[in-house]
């Protein structure tokens, strides 16, 4: 299991709507034809690359988040970090506003910053999405959070190790609650400090706030030195970053564990090893060791249409496979 947080937030700054430019030439044609008539529009930020990035940044190191994973304009990399280096946000932020502000008044389509940190539970990854064009009404700026459970990822680079950090979690149905329960409450004040740091160095008209917890649910049974994938699809975590698919190897054996001792599930999303969405449990859930869902035997893979039969489970159990 890990958590994902999504805030987005809607700065206070003067806005430009306008209509939509088609990026398909026949759309663009008939968009000149109608005079725009049945046209979408969309809002364009005034605010510059720069100032916004410099902004997020006083509020990321006023919360103790120095490094820097990954600096993205317009597509383009401008900084990645390769292997691990500590303590670069600060520096990075300052080059990228002395070279972007005398630069075409730093106008800019997209930006994204992603950002690593360590407290004394999580280990969160945090990307920030800006653009400048959106749908009107549409928040601007985007910040996932994802926060991986400190205590296991640390020192466990086989299953085994990992496996003997995580029992004392699944002894019974209230430890695993309790728990999980802790851990989310945890995790929320994490976000809300964060979130008071985005307010004090961001002017803000709305923020929204969106938890969601997620289960690792592997295509098959667990070998003694897992390894997860890379994809696009899947939250930032599993996007690659060095360090992080290795921090991660304890959530493949939740899913595991949890069918084992018969724990039950609700209120999650499943997701492979790469990241790829495989169901949606809602509030009613489900008891992981009666039916397949979580048997490590039993193959799972949205992709080839392999799919757990739902066998002793009930009606209402609310899970919905992702297609």
């Amino acid at each position: 299991m890990f958590f994902v947080s999504t805030i987005s937030i809607d700065p206070t700054q003067k806005t430009q709507i306008g209509i939509a430019v088609p990026s398909n030439g026949l759309a663009k044609m008939f968009q000149k034809l109608l005079g725009g008539l049945f046209s979408k529009q969309e809002e364009s930020e005034t605010f510059t690359a720069a100032s916004m990035i410099d902004q997020i940044g006083k509020a990321l190191q006023a919360e103790g988040i120095n490094d820097i994973v990954r600096l993205i304009e317009d597509g383009t990399d401008y900084y990645l970090d390769r292997h691990g280096t500590y303590k670069d946000l600060e520096s990075t932020i300052n080059r990228f506003n002395n070279e972007k502000r005398p630069a075409k008044d730093g106008l800019f389509e997209t930006v994204s910053l992603i950002v690593e940190h360590q407290d004394e539970f999580f280990k969160p990854l945090i990307q920030i999405d800006i653009k400048r064009r959106h749908e009107v009404g549409e928040h601007p700026i985007t910040v996932t959070v994802c926060g991986l459970f400190k205590e296991l990822t640390n020192d466990a680079p086989t299953a085994y190790n990992v496996r003997s950090l995580m029992d004392p979690i699944f002894n019974s149905q209230e430890e695993y609650s309790s728990y999980v329960e802790n851990s989310q409450r945890r995790f929320n004040d994490f976000n809300s400090n964060f979130e008071k740091q985005l307010r004090k160095y961001i002017e803000v008209d709305d923020i929204k706030t969106d938890n969601m917890q997620y289960i690792v649910r592997p295509f098959d049974a667990v070998k003694d030195k897992p390894k997860l994938g890379e994809c696009s699809e899947g939250p930032p975590i599993f996007h690659g970053y060095w360090g992080f698919l290795e921090s991660m190897n304890y959530t493949l054996n939740w899913s595991t564990l949890a069918h084992e001792n018969e724990i039950h599930i609700s209120d999650c999303n499943l997701v492979d090893e790469t990241g790829r969405p495989l169901a949606i449990v809602g509030s009613i859930g489900f008891t992981a060791g009666v039916s397949d869902i979580f048997d490590p035997g039993t193959p799972f893979d949205i992709a080839t249409g392999t799919w757990p039969e739902r066998t002793g489970m009930s009606a209402y159990s609310s899970l919905v496979y992702c297609n």
